[in-house]
């Protein structure tokens, strides 16, 4: 099974475990609500593992989100961010490390208090230094979603594929 299979099935079974959390009663579920209120920047710090340019490899990344439409766009309790930041690909083989920088959209999806789920489009610039510098254009599309274990730290968990990579990664997320 290949590391985009893989990530949607373990995407999946998290999906699955969260909706079995025994103190999660129908008063939790907030997302039909229409809400208004002022969203936080967000910091995400995250480390994957997939597939970059035809090798496996170790991505750690940083992605700033930036709340540009509160309210969201339906009247559900949505948000629209703008999202920027960077990853890095360490390739298995010592010889291989690249770094993408990139900026995108992301459209938020307020489930719980607790929960949000999430799509992003991204786009940015892929610099790779396997033997001397190679630069390519990335487009990555990816779902994600953030569980909060306090008011402002949460586990977050992400799902992407583009042009140039993808990779199952998880990591914090940090409202501000």
């Amino acid at each position: 099974m290949n590391c985009v299979k893989q990530g949607l099935v373990a995407l999946a079974l998290a999906s699955v475990a969260s909706f079995c959390v025994p103190e999660a009663h129908a008063a939790d579920w907030i997302i039909k609500e229409d809400s208004s209120e002022s969203r936080p920047l967000e910091v995400g710090i995250l480390v994957g593992v997939g597939n970059c340019c035809n090798e496996m490899n170790l991505s750690p990344g940083v992605l700033v989100g930036i709340p540009l439409v509160d309210g969201g766009f339906v009247p559900i309790n949505d948000s629209f961010y703008l999202e920027v930041g960077g990853w890095t690909h360490i390739g298995l083989d010592p010889s291989y490390f690249d770094v993408t920088a990139l900026g995108g959209v992301r459209w938020n999806f307020h489930l719980m208090k607790v929960w949000d789920a999430y799509g992003a489009l991204r786009a940015g610039a892929l610099l790779g230094l396997p033997s001397g510098v190679d630069l390519a254009f990335d487009l990555n599309l990816s779902v994600g979603t953030t569980w909060k274990f306090s008011e402002r730290v949460g586990l977050r968990g992400e799902l992407g594929g583009g042009l140039n990579s993808n990779s199952l990664a998880v990591g914090v997320d940090i409202d501000f």
